[in-house]
């Protein structure tokens, strides 16, 4: 996998996860506070929230475990 593809499912993801967060809260927001019935939505979004900022890392270490040592620049 490219780590522009990492990048792009990653931030899906991420936006994803974010998007439904924040929908979920003004809902909440909406109905003054009170009992919170989208337990389950929060779970997957927040879910999503995390594994897009998972692959986002994880696809940067590994383009960076790739890299040859050709094209180090330094000692």
């Amino acid at each position: 996998m490219k780590l522009e593809h990492g990048l792009i499912v990653g931030s899906a993801l991420l936006v994803a996860g974010f998007a439904g967060d924040a929908l979920v809260l003004y809902e909440w927001m909406a109905h003054g506070f009170g009992h919170l019935y989208a337990v389950r939505t929060v779970f997957f979004s927040t879910l999503a929230f995390c594994l897009g900022v998972e692959v986002i890392f994880s696809s940067v270490f590994l383009s960076m475990l790739g890299i040859s040592r050709d094209t180090y620049i330094g000692e």
